[in-house]
């Protein structure tokens, strides 16, 4: 009696999945709710087993594989529609793109963390604009950056931004007024006189640095383990007040390689609402929640005291008024210190890393630096970063790595506005998902001449080799744009001026780059790897 009623009720079944997807799941944004939908679904399976034990008396087995067959009915009308809807019916339709990109946003999942060679292979075969996920364009054109990210634009943060919620931090914020409001608060914190005392702090992990690399003797080091020592230690202090100890102990502290290994985890790029339903596994995400309560600990620590240099923090809690925070504004703080880590540390790392094999590599223009540098030098052997903010090849330098590798290389994903936009003539609709990635940017031959040359003349001697300075946004722009841009060229500059100058540096014997670049991964921010160097002390 059970197998009729089961047969009619499939195509019930097929048919409710259907409009489903027509009428619901078709609409708006769902990230939020993915493990909602899970338990909504269990306790439908569940009680439907137990309805038709209970009142058909169907035996469990019968009952449980009647149910399954109704419920895969449903997720077959779901699925089918939403696969015929992809393909045919969609605002994106008419975009160029792989067949799998264009079904889903699994298409996008990276096991190798290589979704910046990916988006490169992309473009080269479909062009400017690709279709890279259901709803999602990756764009490529120089006048996409304006239109996109651009102060006038009304391009939103798109749902990716709710990886973490309800946790929140300047960074995550998709609602523009709060966002403004958090980023007041912030921009009090990079003037130019607390930026002065940033650098003060920020000598003191220089001079670390340089004494541990000296007593190297020469040997072979892996640059890619220091650098991020010390990337991680300046912006532990100006998060909380004091570093990591990394640099003295020689090794990463356990907070930074949990970190680390969150950023791994974003560097699958699974889609927001499977990321927010793993992560949301108790036995998955014990260590972020010991991360969480961690960095809470330091920042209670860090509000106890008074720094006679300020940090990037003091201004974030000046901004309470000497009031207890309430929970939410604990969270935000919480939240906006691992930003200064993470944001600060990830990207100055990887981007001394890459820029001292390029100049070993060009060894022309690494004279030319040193060159340029020398006049700067004081008895010390410092560097004040006003005094090189305009120099001409050190910024080449630091512009040209920053467009072959640009720290966050492949997405930063915007939601167009209802009416869509356009971008030199064409529309692209509404409320779809786009980005400028900026390693397939800095690549095309449609912005720059000679596009995988590294030539550092090209941003002050040779701007012909430039055909869209308006496709070099390292930093981003807008409203959104990295807030810690100041800081984050003055570590470059006073640092790779005191290497360059301190060391005679070279690749150590049999060193080629070969596992820099095979081993290097895209997790939202480009990590790289191994690189030995040898650091020889000039005389």
């Amino acid at each position: 009696m059970v197998a009729p009623m089961a047969s009619s009720s499939l195509v019930t079944a097929a048919v409710a999945g259907a409009l489903s997807h027509i009428l619901y799941f078709s609409r708006g944004e769902h990230q939020l709710y993915g493990g909602v939908y899970f338990k909504i679904a269990w306790v439908a399976i569940t009680a439907s087993i137990s309805a038709l034990h209970y009142t058909q008396n169907a035996e469990w087995s019968e009952a449980t594989r009647t149910v399954a067959q109704i419920f895969g009915s449903y997720l077959a009308g779901v699925y089918g529609h939403l696969v015929f809807y992809r393909l045919f019916l969609h605002p994106l339709s008419h975009f160029p793109g792989p067949v799998g990109a264009r079904i889903s946003s699994m298409y996008s999942i990276q096991f190798r963390r290589q979704n910046t060679q990916n988006l490169v292979k992309l473009h080269n075969k479909y062009g400017p604009i690709v279709r890279d996920g259901s709803s999602n364009l990756s764009i490529v054109h120089p006048k996409a950056v304006e239109a996109i990210y651009g102060p006038k634009s009304r391009c939103t943060k798109a749902e990716f931004y709710d990886f973490a919620a309800p946790s929140f931090s300047l960074q995550t914020y998709r609602d523009y007024d709060s966002h403004h409001r958090r980023r007041r608060v912030w921009s009090s914190a990079f003037s130019d006189k607390l930026v002065r005392g940033y650098e003060k702090r920020v000598r003191v992990y220089q001079d670390k640095l340089i004494d541990r690399l000296t007593g190297m003797k020469g040997q072979p080091v892996d640059w890619r383990k220091w650098s991020n020592l010390y990337s991680f230690d300046v912006m532990g202090d100006l998060a909380f007040g004091r570093g990591f100890g990394s640099l003295e102990a020689g090794e990463e502290h356990w907070a930074v390689s949990t970190m680390i290994g969150t950023m791994d985890s974003i560097g699958l790029f699974l889609p927001t609402w499977l990321l927010r339903v793993l992560t949301s596994i108790p036995g998955l995400s014990s260590d972020w929640w010991r991360l969480l309560a961690w960095c809470a600990e330091r920042l209670q620590e860090r509000m106890s005291n008074k720094l006679d240099i300020p940090d990037i923090s003091s201004t974030l809690i000046a901004a309470l008024g000497g009031k207890k925070p309430t929970h939410d504004e604990w969270e935000l703080l919480t939240g906006d210190s691992r930003l200064i880590v993470v944001a600060g540390s990830d990207t100055t790392a990887g981007t001394f890393v890459i820029m001292l094999y390029m100049l070993l590599k060009h060894p022309a223009e690494l004279e030319k630096l040193r060159a340029e540098l020398e006049p700067f030098r004081d008895a010390s052997g410092t560097f004040l970063n006003s005094d090189m903010a305009n120099l001409n090849h050190l910024n080449g330098i630091i512009n040209e790595v920053l467009r072959l590798y640009p720290p966050v290389s492949g997405v930063l994903p915007r939601m167009t506005p209802p009416e869509g936009i356009e971008i030199d003539g064409i529309h692209i609709p509404g409320n779809m998902t786009v980005s400028c990635p900026m390693y397939p940017m800095g690549r095309s031959e449609m912005n720059y001449d000679k596009p995988n040359d590294f030539i550092p003349e090209r941003w002050y001697k040779n701007p012909e080799l430039i055909k869209h300075k308006e496709a070099f946004a390292p930093f981003t722009i807008g409203e959104y744009n990295c807030i810690g841009r100041p800081v984050a060229l003055l570590n470059l500059r006073t640092t790779l001026a005191r290497l360059v100058t301190e060391f005679d540096i070279q690749l150590a014997p049999g060193e080629t780059g070969g596992k820099l670049f095979k081993d290097s991964k895209d997790s939202f921010v480009l990590y790289w790897g191994e690189l030995n160097l040898i650091f020889n002390p000039q005389k």
